[in-house]
């Protein structure tokens, strides 16, 4: 019987290069890749606080799982520091995923709580979200968590939306879409009637020509319907974006798609595209043609597209349920959440003392 052993790596580039043999089997890996983790860690600053649990056979050291984290520190309800592991580049990724070779999954699950168990008083809390329900490794993982002294929950309050393009188009446009877009062909009739003819056409280099557009239109939006603007928050967002388009470029890993009627350009669409899925990931549109939909007009468009592609099996919504996407979307999938506390950890321990300690006093002064 093979023996594995669990150690705690920093994410150098090599090491980060392990990660796609892990990572193939997977159908949603988009964001498992090794210039996304690199370029996360470079942009937001990460190189001290990023860390990878490796799952290597004793003896020929064959990488067999990765669980890729970060450690944050966290205030909790009365103000005191804890430290949460949660995915690594989990605040920037839709998908989060436990990273082992199939058939290992038991062994590694266990590996990684026996890690967490030894180096207890190193973490309060541990977080993984958006994981796909489909993938592998989290039911093992919640399995071992079971009799380790932690407290964990596990839970599916989430999901996301996403179509199976491997039919005809005019099946599903006919069936499935058949009056839910009455109002959105309208408003394509009109917009041809106004501008001239429309055009949806793909780019798959030089993207970043247009990023500044894309932008200014995305922050836009973002104020005009009163939502936060990440990209003014956090500025090093845009950085990362950037890197990734120009790691993924070369390897046919981004698309951007620009909606045209006339000569005016209406909407971008930028998309990320592995393991035949379409990802769909920034709508952006110019605020003088809101009163026609421009960014649902092209996700339309991109969406014939797909079902026309062979190599394309399926468009994704990612993170996110809007209406408008539910629109257009015949199938959902479960999120998994997964929460584990450590009970302990002293920072755990002090802090439960004091809730208590000030409990009792809010007690005796009422």
């Amino acid at each position: 019987m093979a023996q594995y052993s669990i150690s705690k790596s920093r994410p150098t580039k090599d090491r980060l290069l392990e990660l796609e043999g892990l990572s193939e089997s997977n159908r949603y890996r988009v964001h498992m890749n090794p210039d996304w983790f690199a370029d996360y860690i470079e942009c937001f600053q990460r190189q001290s606080s990023a860390f990878l649990l490796e799952a290597r056979e004793t003896g020929s050291g064959k990488l067999v799982g990765a669980l890729p984290l970060e450690i944050q520190e966290v205030l909790n309800e009365r103000g005191r520091k804890m430290r949460q592991l949660v995915p690594l580049a989990g605040g920037q990724s839709d998908f989060s995923l436990f990273l082992c070779l199939p058939g290992h999954e038991q062994a590694y699950a266990r590996g990684i709580v026996h890690w967490l168990v030894q180096h207890r008083q190193e973490w309060e809390s541990l977080r993984m979200n958006v994981v796909p329900q489909s993938s592998r490794g989290w039911p093992e993982f919640a399995h071992a968590l079971e009799g380790s002294g932690f407290s964990s929950k596990v839970s599916q309050d989430r999901f996301f939306y996403k179509v199976n393009t491997d039919g005809r188009w005019e099946d599903y446009e006919k069936g499935f879409l058949h009056r839910r877009l009455d109002t959105l062909r309208n408003l394509m009739n009109q917009l041809t009637r106004d501008y001239g003819e429309i055009q949806a056409r793909i780019l798959e280099t030089g993207i970043e020509d247009h990023l500044d557009n894309l932008m200014t239109w995305y922050r836009q939006r973002r104020k005009e319907i009163g939502q936060k603007d990440a990209f003014g928050i956090y500025p090093e967002k845009l950085g990362f974006l950037k890197s990734v388009i120009r790691d993924f470029e070369p390897k046919r890993l981004v698309r951007l798609s620009m909606l045209t009627a006339g000569k005016e350009v209406l909407a971008y669409q930028l998309d990320w595209i592995d393991q035949g899925i379409w990802y769909y990931y920034m709508p952006a549109f110019n605020e003088r043609f809101a009163k026609y939909s421009p960014s649902k007009i092209l996700l339309f468009e991109t969406m014939r597209m797909a079902f026309g592609d062979p190599a394309i099996h399926e468009f994704n919504f990612m993170r996110g349920e809007e209406t408008y996407k539910a629109q257009f979307a015949n199938e959902t999938e479960a999120f998994i959440s997964i929460r584990v506390s450590n009970p302990w950890s002293f920072r755990f321990k002090a802090a439960a003392l004091f809730s208590r300690i000030a409990a009792l006093r809010d007690r005796i002064i009422r």
